[in-house]
């Protein structure tokens, strides 16, 4: 399946623990000693660097002491260094037993390309200082952005020690007020690259413009920024990430004003930054309350911004100084090309003077379509880095291959109901490799992701049954219940594992995240980069791992654009053009008997499994019942209340809406209906070969 001939890929075997056991008491056989300490090495393997650092170490001791065994004389230091030079590069021969492909890393050629970062990172940690500041850029400072003194406190603060590429060139193009269109890679520090000049701009206008602050401040404040994301959660993300930097630029502005070096209009609390978040799936009434008080930031998704823009009183978008898109790849991805306009529409009052940024991950044509009308075309200014859907080198990729082929239903296709998908899925091979991967091989910070958001609630019901502790995040949960379950698992309180869909592969910074296990592997590269762009973000290592069939055409066809990819790397590597360690790619073999156990294990947990679905079942039609139960209530108890409230207007009519959504679903339509034509032409195909063939039969028995 891997193409081992460039030293790309390397298989990790893991040792099964009864053999393990048995092959420790037979110390006399060298090669199984060998083999045994690199499966050992394995399992409790934590990185790259520090494997193969251990084993190339090992493997140059044990050929120094061969040598010095052959030749009795001992060399002298240079001669020993010459002749490991020219043996380094010789290949380790297979045993007579012919042993020598079953582990990772169990010849020199295989060992090469790692040893290669290893020696060049070793380079690197031992450079000297000198020549360590002659290597870093001086854009690569925070210093040489144009930031203020408070902002570099308050970046140092937060423990951001130099700017990642997108943040050095898109803040000082920001702080020009130029507009920007940005391009850069998941995990690459977009957010920081567009709130930090927000800051820094709306903090320079405060000094400026001291009637801001005046008693009558209500009556001359606005709303100045409005940032739009495509989910909730990320929402929910940014507007922490805004609420960190605000509460440490207002602390820096106060002891500032405190030493006599700044001068503000105001007391710190009112120089503080205020904002507001709108996302659907919480209370309307409160987000209305905050919107009277006017805050300075607005953060939140384009349908709950648009209904407030509708509906909410004395709520204006027209003063808006900075429009921020983010995400837009994604926004597009989900059809929100009508409310992305829409939001634009209602900002156009501030069109000549607005600066507006677009964040994505890929600038392609419905990209570049947005950013005509959203962007000035005079003043923008396009920031492109690494938008290539290449890997970061610190990720270490790894395959486990199903040994059964099993059929795959797609995810619009699949009308099973919940029961029999559970009884199907709790039986498949997939599901016990599942189990033995985070029961043994990565049992702590670790994202699992699923296609379908029911296969994700059923593995939270296994999970606990097994006793291992997890949190689901997916679409049919509240917006509390996924709050819930992603702050248990950012502060590790009560789960380990966290089982989401592709709601939280796009732009989630979750701190410390070690390992992203793919139940299924998605069917488009960009998916697949922003899954696993959940794991060695901001040049931390991380892994990737990923169950596979070979038998399936589209999981094929990635892994193959992912082999291409980490060999271009190494050409690169090879040239000296390599920005970044070139991707590493692992297939990771479980043995036998653990998956078996794990299948036997599985099976006698079906009908507790059935159990707790139909409770789950029974639960939900009393939580409906109740829910209609207080509906009825309350048109009784408030009817004229309700019926005097003023309808919820939307900028499309229901003919509209359904028109649009029909457009947007109009694509997988269409891949289904040519999917459903060609199985026919297939049916009928057969029918006729059929058909003659029997004819032809029927003829010859005639004669």
């Amino acid at each position: 399946m891997f193409d081992t001939e460039n030293g790309i890929v390397y298989t990790i075997e893991e040792a099964d623990p009864e053999q393990l056991s048995s092959t420790i008491e037979q110390e006399s056989d060298a090669s199984s000693a060998s083999e045994l300490s690199f499966a050992a090495e394995f399992f409790d393997w934590t990185g790259p660097e520090a494997l193969v650092e251990n084993a190339a170490s090992r493997r140059r001791s044990e050929s120094e002491q061969a040598r010095v065994d052959r030749d009795p004389r001992h060399e002298t230091p240079e001669h020993r260094a010459n002749h490991h030079v020219t043996d380094s590069g010789e290949g380790t021969k297979p045993d007579s037993n012919g042993t020598d492909a079953h582990t990772a890393l169990a010849t020199h050629d295989r060992l090469k390309p790692l040893e290669k970062r290893v020696h060049a990172a070793s380079a690197t940690k031992h450079s000297s200082p000198e020549a360590k500041v002659d290597t870093v850029r001086q854009s690569e400072s925070w210093a040489a952005l144009a930031l203020s003194p408070r902002m570099l406190r308050v970046v140092e603060s937060l423990g951001w020690m130099q700017p990642t590429p997108i943040q050095a060139q898109a803040i000082p193009v920001a702080l020009a007020g130029r507009d920007v269109l940005g391009s850069a890679v998941t995990g690459s520090g977009k957010t920081a690259a567009f709130l930090i000049p927000i800051i820094e701009r709306l903090y320079r206008a405060q000094r400026a413009d001291g009637v801001r602050f005046a008693a009558d401040a209500s009556q001359t404040a606005a709303i100045r920024v409005l940032i739009v994301l495509p989910t909730r959660e990320l929402a929910v993300q940014c507007h922490a990430v805004l609420e960190a930097i605000c509460d440490r630029t207002a602390r820096e502005s106060a002891r500032r004003m405190k030493q006599g070096v700044a001068k503000f209009v105001g007391t710190p609390e009112q120089t503080r930054l205020r904002s507001v978040l709108l996302v659907g799936g919480l209370a309307l009434k409160p987000q209305e309350l905050a919107l009277r008080h006017v805050p300075d930031i607005i953060i939140g998704t384009p349908g709950r911004i648009i209904d407030h823009a509708r509906n909410a009183p004395n709520f204006t978008l027209d003063d808006v100084e900075i429009l921020v898109l983010d995400e837009a790849d994604r926004l597009l991805q989900m059809g929100f090309m009508d409310e992305l306009r829409e939001v634009v529409r209602l900002c156009a009052a501030s069109a000549p003077y607005r600066q507006t940024m677009l964040f994505s991950a890929t600038l392609d044509a419905g990209v570049e379509e947005l950013a005509r009308f959203a962007l000035a075309p005079d003043r923008v200014v396009t920031v492109r880095v690494d938008a290539t859907f290449d890997l970061v080198g610190t990720l270490v990729q790894e395959f486990v291959k199903l040994q059964m082929p099993e059929v795959l239903v797609e995810p619009a296709q699949d009308t099973r109901d919940t029961l029999t998908h559970a009884e199907q899925v709790v039986q498949t091979e997939r599901a016990a490799l599942l189990l033995a991967l985070c029961s043994r091989s990565f049992t702590r910070r670790v994202i699992v992701f699923f296609a379908r958001k029911r296969t994700a609630h059923l593995f939270k019901i296994i999970f606990d049954l097994v006793g291992l502790r997890a949190a689901e995040l997916h679409g049919n949960l509240t917006q509390a219940q996924r709050l819930d379950a992603l702050e248990a698992f950012r502060t590790c309180t009560n789960a380990d594992f966290l089982l989401c869909t592709d709601l939280a592969a796009r732009g989630l910074d979750i701190h410390g995240v070690e390992t992203v296990l793919n139940y299924e592997l998605p069917k488009d590269i960009r998916e697949y980069v922003h899954r696993v762009g959940r794991t060695a973000r901001a040049g931390k290592h991380g892994r990737a791992v990923s169950i596979f069939q070979q038998t399936d055409r589209k999981e094929r066809h990635l892994l193959r654009r992912l082999r291409e990819q980490a060999r271009r790397y190494r050409v690169d590597a090879l040239r000296g053009d390599a920005p970044v360690p070139a991707p590493v790619l692992l297939e990771r073999r479980i043995p036998a008997t653990v998956i078996r156990e794990w299948r036997d294990r599985l099976h006698s947990l079906l009908d507790s499994v059935r159990e707790k679905l139909r409770q789950e079942r029974e639960h939900r039609e009393l939580e409906r019942a109740e829910r209609l139960e207080r509906k009825a209530h309350n048109l009784l108890i408030h009817e004229q209340e309700i019926y005097a409230r003023p309808p919820r207007t939307w900028f499309q009519s229901k003919a509209e809406r359904k028109r649009a959504q029909m457009v947007d679903q109009e694509p997988a339509s269409k891949e289904r209906s040519e999917r459903s034509n060609s199985h026919k032409h297939d049916k009928v195909r057969k029918r006729k070969l059929v058909t003659a063939t029997n004819r032809g039969a029927h003829n010859r028995s005639r004669m």
